[in-house]
């Protein structure tokens, strides 16, 4: 094949090795950015090294893991006394809002024991909000008072007062619903006033409590200590403020000190760590033979002798590792509070231990000799994807047949739509990806290492994750592919302009603004109903605008009912018309506007058309007595004619050259007779002044009659006719001299017509309710007209016109076959000429009948 590189099975090979190649790149890509040992493809100079305590994903790891212990560190500070939990210890919430430290003193006056913190925030999230109402009233001297609901309403029964005339009753139940704030109503609206009249509080308000389920250490409650200390009177919401940080805060302490004693306690890890804080004194270790904070140059020499180490403190100079790492990334990340300390974690790098590191490095060990291969694969991929894109390119919408463009059935569809339909898929499959590798994050950091660690493990590396983001790149792939071909193939047909919504919705603008005159009154009026509606569902269906609404409906169901009548009106007058009523007048009473223009309008295209007709009808009627005075006119003469020729034949004349005058004044006469015959007859068809006279004739006695009768002529020009008809009588229900004419006319036909030397097929055919006739020869003359042309009147096939023959004797045919009821068919390929007749079977008994 020529154009073989952009034939259809290529195209389909190409596609499908692009697919292969986009999920095989992508598979590889981000096998190699997730594979153990380094972190989301920051150190793919990893890949030359041969154990994973070398790469930079376990130092990345080990510092992970550090920064986990650092803040371990401080809440073991902030929880523990003596090294273990002290549910005693005391929170100073006021100093822990500002450091997050919890010291064990009470400082501010208001501290909680740390067990009943950690109790009270099991039912924190529930209580919160459902706390009662606190009355806060303000003295003269702008000190506050703080009263619970019970408190308040005491007091009233004490003899205390509201000033205004409105009940207390009313006031307190305003206070107690939560109506009043500070601030809410004017100025001494809410003044409290004792038995005497004397103004007690100048305002009260009230304010949501948070439900207290322990007191302070001192035993009190936040309303004691707001009434009765002086530093904290007015502060209430500050106190509150700081409770609900404290809450907050502590539960998600609490939850990562409890997870730490899982993971990195001793017997749980293969990490070793000694954190020594010099001026403390304390030593923070997971290991129970290090407990001297004297020994830690004895402690350090140990951990040099076993697998991977850090030695952290803040000289940079005093730094210590066997790591390939700077000092600075370490320095920057303890995070150790204090200027004198030493941080020195270590790995054994044997792994006794089954935790994180143990699994990265099993899993390096297996994986990390395919990156080598997997890169390799990525390139390829990649490689063969481009050379694959850019062929794709060059050969869409073009074939191996032709240079023409062709498009596809998606290239029909409006450009913006496409686009978006491509990248609507785009976006679901991308986020699909997107949410995989999410997950795969989630798996890799929550809890450690070690739960992504243990995940893969236990499921395998080439996992369902892997067939679910394949099928998501295929899906990718295909619609990337579907959306470019197309524009490509858009851009080339020259079709991404002219099949865009944009170029639509101009030519929706012009046409808009071209026909004006009608555009602007239908979008008024529709624009009219659309905002009394919206106005009327805007004012929530007030009176008013509900009865305008209703009579703008009314109006417009009327205007519509109106133009339907009147398309009708237009639809049925165009009907009557097109069904040949041309004196068929559209009722314009009742039309207005437009509509009674184009009624007007289509009853003088009716009157046109009648007067047309009747002008034709009467061209015709003159045409056919022309044609029929004519013909008599001539026949007259050449009636004697013909005589005298056969009398002069019959005289003994013996000069042979006047004998050849008189055989072609007949046989020229003879001609004219037949001429002058054909053309009365076929007038008479056109005016449908014929009358046919029916009965059962054998339709294979008059085939076989006239193959006979034209026998003679056929073997003049050397023609063999192929006879195949029936044995058995045929009947058709038929005029015999009309019949006989069409069959002649046929026969006729093929003698003049088909190249000598050649056969002539006749052939009848019985099926069961009709009967057909056919004849088929191979024509003399090129036939460059089509078969409808060679039915018209004085049509010839020999255009040279060199042969006899008056051009009426197939119209003659098919009009007398049409009268009779039956079908006349040509048939021209090429030199092919065949004609068909088809009549209905004759029902045996049927007498003889004149139409």
């Amino acid at each position: 094949m020529k154009h073989w590189y952009k034939s259809a099975p290529m195209k389909g090979i190409l596609l499908i090795l692009e697919h292969i190649f986009a999920v095989l790149a992508v598979l590889c890509v981000v096998f190699i950015l997730i594979y153990p040992g380094q972190e989301y493809g920051k150190n793919l100079n990893d890949l030359s090294k041969g154990e994973y305590k070398e790469t930079r994903g376990f130092e990345e790891n080990l510092q992970s893991a550090s920064h986990t212990i650092l803040n371990q560190i401080d809440l073991q500070k902030n929880f523990e006394t003596d090294g273990k939990y002290d549910a005693n210890k005391l929170v100073d919430i006021m100093a822990y809002m500002d450091s997050q430290k919890i010291t064990g003193e009470d400082e501010s006056g208001i501290a909680y024991r740390l067990g009943d913190l950690s109790d009270w925030i099991d039912n924190w999230g529930t209580e919160e909000s459902s706390g009662d109402s606190i009355i806060v009233c303000k003295k003269a001297d702008g000190t506050y008072a703080y009263y619970t609901e019970e408190e308040f309403a005491k007091l009233f029964k004490e003899g205390l007062k509201f000033s205004d005339d409105t009940s207390d009753v009313d006031q307190m139940e305003e206070l107690e619903d939560g109506y009043v704030e500070e601030n809410y109503y004017d100025e001494d609206v809410m003044q409290v006033l004792d038995a005497d009249g004397k103004v007690v509080y100048t305002d009260c308000w009230n304010m949501t409590a948070i439900p207290e389920r322990y007191m302070t250490a001192d035993g009190k409650s936040l309303l004691q200590i707001v009434n009765e200390n002086p530093k904290w009177n007015g502060k209430l919401s500050e106190i509150y403020r700081a409770l609900s940080n404290t809450l907050s805060n502590l539960e998600s302490e609490l939850s990562a000190y409890e997870q730490f004693q899982e993971y990195w306690t001793e017997g749980n890890t293969n990490l070793t760590y000694i954190f020594a804080d010099f001026n403390s004194g304390k030593l923070y270790t997971n290991r129970q033979v290090y407990t001297d904070i004297n020994n830690m140059q004895e402690y350090v020499k140990n951990f040099t002798e076993s697998g991977k180490y850090v030695v952290v403190t803040p000289k940079l100079a005093d730094f210590k590792t066997n790591l390939d790492t700077e000092a600075d990334n370490w320095s920057s990340r303890t995070m150790a509070g204090t200027d004198n300390y030493m941080y020195v974690v270590s790995v054994d790098t044997k792994y006794p231990i089954q935790d994180s590191f143990y699994l990265q490095n099993k899993l390096f060990d297996k994986y990390a000799p395919m990156i080598n291969t997997m890169l390799v694969v990525a390139l390829v991929s990649i490689a063969g994807f481009f050379i694959g894109f850019v062929w794709l390119t060059i050969i869409a919408g073009r074939n191996g047949k032709d240079d023409g463009v062709h498009l596809m059935w998606f290239d029909r569809v409006k450009t913006e739509l496409a686009l978006a339909l491509i990248v609507g898929v785009w976006v679901l499959a991308l986020s699909f990806v997107y949410a995989l590798i999410d997950t795969w994050g989630v798996k890799y950091w929550s809890n450690g290492y070690r739960t992504y660690a243990a995940t893969i493990l236990e499921r395998g590396f080439l996992d369902d994750d892997w067939i679910l983001l394949g099928f998501a790149m295929l899906l990718c792939c295909a619609a990337f592919f579907i959306g470019h071909l197309s524009i490509v193939r858009r851009i080339k047909a020259k079709m991404l302009w002219k099949n865009s919504v944009l170029r639509w919705l101009i030519r929706g603008l012009k046409k808009f603004f071209a026909y004006r005159s009608c555009t602007f009154k239908v979008t008024a009026g529709a624009l009219a109903f659309i905002v009394v509606h919206w106005i009327a569902i805007g004012t929530m269906g007030t009176g008013g605008w509900m009865f305008v609404m209703f009579l703008v409906e009314g109006v417009t169901l009327y205007y519509l009912i109106r133009k339907a009548i009147a398309r009708q009106k237009l639809k049925d007058g165009i009907r009557h018309i097109a069904d040949g009523n041309v004196e068929y007048q559209i009722p314009t009473r009742g039309l207005k506007d437009d509509e009674l223009d184009m009624a007007l309008h289509i009853n003088h295209i009716g009157e046109g058309l009648s007067k047309a007709v009747e002008k034709s009808m009467k061209d015709e009627r003159l045409k056919t007595d022309l044609i029929t005075n004519v013909s008599h006119d001539i026949k007259t003469p050449l009636t004697s004619i013909i005589n005298y020729v056969d009398l002069l034949k019959r005289e003994n004349i013996q000069d042979p050259k006047i004998q050849g005058y008189l055989d072609i004044l007949e046989a020229k006469a003879q001609r004219l007779k037949h001429l002058t015959e054909d053309v009365v007859e076929a007038s008479k068809i056109s005016s449908g002044n014929i009358t046919m006279e029916y009965m059962n004739i054998n339709f294979v006695e008059m085939i076989n009659q006239t193959t006979g009768e034209f026998a003679e002529k056929f073997e003049k020009r050397n023609l063999q006719i192929v006879l195949n008809v029936p044995e058995k009588p045929v009947m058709v229900r038929t005029d015999g001299r009309r019949m006989w004419r069409v069959i002649e006319n046929i026969y006729n036909n093929a003698a003049k017509y088909a190249l000598e030397g050649t056969r002539v097929y006749a052939d009848l055919i019985e099926k069961e309710h009709t009967v057909e006739f056919s004849l088929k020869n191979i024509s003399e003359q090129p036939l460059n007209i089509s078969a409808d042309e060679l039915t018209e009147r004085f049509i010839r096939g020999d255009v040279s016109r060199s042969t006899e023959g008056s051009g009426l004797g197939l119209s003659i045919a098919k009009n007398l076959t049409e009268l009779q009821g039956g079908k006349f068919e040509l048939y021209l390929d090429g030199d092919l000429f065949k004609v068909t007749i088809v009549f209905p079977k004759a029902v045996v008994g049927q007498s003889v009948t004149k139409s």
